[in-house]
């Protein structure tokens, strides 16, 4: 029984398997016709087309029916019986004609039908021609924007080497090394039988790797269209390397290499005789390279990254003056080369007349005008190492931070750089030169010292160097620098907060044998005399000289009672600063918005108090230096004194001439306000002092 009941089951189950795949298979089947009916669109047009036919066909056999019954209503049986026969003849007759008409429709409708179904047919095949046409040209210009992406436009080339269809990194790594390796090759230059090798780098000619890699036409799938793809295959383009050169530079060097300067023409010019007179010397004609094949030849090298040879072609050349143009305007020319120039770059000062620099300059015929024109050697043997090394300075940075002990700790000494501007200075001699000026101002600009300092100065608004002060000592005793050095060490590190009045003599605290200093010579009302601390005031000084260049408010400041060489040797007299504790004190006032870090030290027998801070704009600078009201020298006193034995005789004053001294202090504000000031020194004049021992 258990097994006919699981045979029975299993029919069971497999009539059930069979209902569920016959309703799949009716499923698949009503899906299918589904599909059919919608793929079959246009034929089912025509079927509803006949179907309405039909519908016609059998309303108006309705109408007809109901004319009929109507018709038998209104008449009598009589006249029914006798009319029923033409009646019904008639309308066999109209319905038979009706139905030929519909026939006739009908089959009108489906060859129409018939037709549409041919014509709509041949329009979707050619539909589905164009639009297979569309999706692969579609397809192929999404391969080949894809196969073409990150890569050069296609008949790219440089140096005629294509590089279309590269990768854009391969491409810039051959052009790159393309490049390189050609920079590294010499060009042969021949002149006549001479043949000489110049590398690029002698001559001046700079190749731009970076600029020519980026000149480089790619095509990029999310960025470029396709019409730029297309467009580039039209039209071959060829990157040229990107370069640059002094061509008159080039024309120089190759007349070194070639001896060719002894060809050149010149112009006439002035010279002076053995009696210092001023006479002309004639022109000459001469010969010069021909530039213009030199720069058309160079350029297709460089272009083409060419190892062909350069020929160096020869013209005639023309002096620009002849002397004849320079006795026309003599008088002038004279007169200019006779002018006496006041060249002036802040204190200092040079004189230049152009009449001791004759060989020095080259002359130009403007129309009828002759222009004095300097020469490169005026600039070299002349404005350079006279002039421009004077004023120059080299910058040097710095860089502050705290140790492990919390110490400010400087490495390095921080100097702004001055720069002059030459190409400035010499039109603008040469412009006085031609227009009778009397004075050039050589203009200078100042290259700031790089500060870099830690986290914790640069919150106390430590950032750059504000002022410095700077005076030497050359000469000083080794006690006199041994004290120097000492209060020195006072000060370096120190920081003074805004708003702060600084006390020189608060900072320098005890000086004595205790706190390091030996016995040196010190200005007192008696004279000078040896004491602990003597030289102390070369610190002051040093001090004062920062805060004035600074641009701080100066709260107290004495000059020494009379004039001590030491602190004239830099800027000259009438900016020391002496201190005496307790007596005579150097202050000054922190009136910028930041803390002051003072960094003090020495370099041989030179001063320096670097100030570091942030600069709010303003400059400070002195000018108009004056001497005046000279007071002549005393005699020799002899003083009597105990501290030596008798007899014997010490010089403690060096006889010097009194005078007074002024300076302007000038301090220009970001603000456009200008404080103006005068430092005042009156020195007296002394004599010289002599001890004497006591009998």
């Amino acid at each position: 029984m258990a097994k006919k009941s699981s045979k029975k089951n299993a029919n069971s189950k497999k009539k059930t398997k069979q209902k569920v795949n016959s309703s799949k298979s009716s499923k698949k089947n009503n899906s299918k016709s589904k599909k059919t009916k919608k793929q079959q669109s246009p034929k089912k047009v025509a079927n509803n087309f006949s179907k309405s036919s039909t519908t016609f066909t059998k309303d108006l056999q309705n109408v007809i029916d109901s004319i009929d019954q109507s018709t038998s209503k209104k008449k009598s049986k009589k006249q029914a019986k006798e009319n029923q026969q033409a009646s019904k003849s008639s309308v066999d007759s109209k319905i038979k004609s009706v139905k030929i008409k519909l026939i006739e429709f009908k089959d009108k409708a489906s060859n129409k039908s018939k037709s549409f179904l041919k014509e709509a047919k041949e329009v979707g095949i050619k539909l589905g021609v164009i639009f297979l046409i569309l999706t692969l040209f579609s397809s192929a210009v999404v391969v080949l924007e894809l196969i073409s992406s990150d890569r050069v436009l296609p008949k790219v080339a440089i140096a005629n080497v294509e590089i279309g269809y590269l990768k854009a990194q391969e491409a810039e790594s051959m052009i790159k090394d393309s490049i390189e390796d050609f920079y590294q090759q010499p060009i042969t230059f021949v002149l006549d039988e001479k043949r000489i090798e110049v590398t690029l780098p002698e001559l001046g000619i700079d190749m731009n790797i970076d600029d020519t890699i980026n000149s480089i036409p790619k095509y990029y799938f999310l960025e470029d269209s396709i019409l730029s793809l297309i467009t580039a295959n039209l039209n071959s383009h060829e990157i040229k390397p990107y370069y640059d050169y002094d061509l008159n530079n080039i024309e120089k060097i190759l007349e070194n290499k070639f001896s060719l300067q002894n060809l050149r023409a010149e112009s006439a010019k002035f010279y002076l005789d053995e009696e210092d007179i001023i006479q002309i010397q004639a022109e000459k004609q001469g010969k010069k390279i021909d530039i213009n094949s030199l720069n058309t030849q160079l350029q297709n090298k460089l272009n083409g990254l060419d190892e062909s040879e350069i020929i160096i072609n020869i013209r005639d050349e023309k002096p620009a003056v002849v002397a004849e143009d320079l006795e026309k305007n003599s008088d002038d020319l004279l007169l200019k080369l006779e002018n006496e120039i006041k060249l002036v770059h802040q204190q200092d000062e040079w004189l230049f007349k152009a009449k001791d620099h004759l060989d020095k300059f080259e002359y130009l015929k403007n129309n009828e005008q002759i222009i004095i024109k300097l020469s490169d050697r005026l600039l070299t043997e002349f404005l350079q190492p006279e002039i421009i090394d004077d004023i120059a300075i080299q910058t040097s940075d710095i860089k502050i931070y705290h140790d492990q002990d919390d110490q400010i700790i400087f490495e390095g000494k921080a100097k702004d750089g001055v720069e002059v501007n030459q190409e400035k200075l010499a039109d603008d001699l040469e412009s006085a030169i031609n227009t009778y000026e009397g004075e050039v101002e050589v203009e200078s600009k100042v290259m700031a010292a790089k500060v870099n300092t830690d986290q914790k100065l640069q919150n106390l608004g430590i950032q750059e160097l504000i002022g410095t002060g700077h005076t030497a000592f050359a000469g000083s005793s080794p006690n006199r620098i041994h004290n120097i050095n000492v209060a020195m060490d006072r000060f370096n590190g120190v920081l003074i907060a805004p708003g702060e009045t600084f006390s020189f003599n608060d900072q320098l605290g005890p000086v004595d044998g205790s706190t390091g200093y030996k016995m040196e010579l010190v200005i007192k009302s008696t004279g000078t005399i040896p004491e602990y601390g003597g030289g102390v005031c070369q610190v002051s000084s040093t001090a004062f000289k920062a805060a004035l260049f600074s641009g701080l408010e100066i709260a107290e400041r004495y000059p020494h009672s009379y004039a001590v060489s030491y602190y004239a040797q830099i800027d000259g007299y009438g900016l020391d600063a002496t201190i005496y504790p307790g007596v005579k004190d150097l202050k000054f006032v922190n009136d910028t918005p930041a803390h002051i870090l003072i960094q003090a030290y020495t370099e041989g027998t030179e001063a320096f108090f670097k100030f570091y801070g942030t600069n709010d704009g303003r400059e400070a600078f002195i000018k108009n230096y004056n001497k005046f009201n000279h007071r002549s020298s005393g005699g020799t006193q002899l003083i009597p004194t105990n501290t030596l034995a008798p007899g014997q005789r010490k010089q403690v004053e060096t006889a010097s001439p009194g005078f007074d001294t002024t300076w302007d202090w000038i301090v220009k504000m970001p603000d456009g306000t200008e404080k103006k000031e005068e430092i005042v020194s009156r020195y007296r004049a002394t004599a010289n002092k002599i001890l004497v021992g006591e009998e």
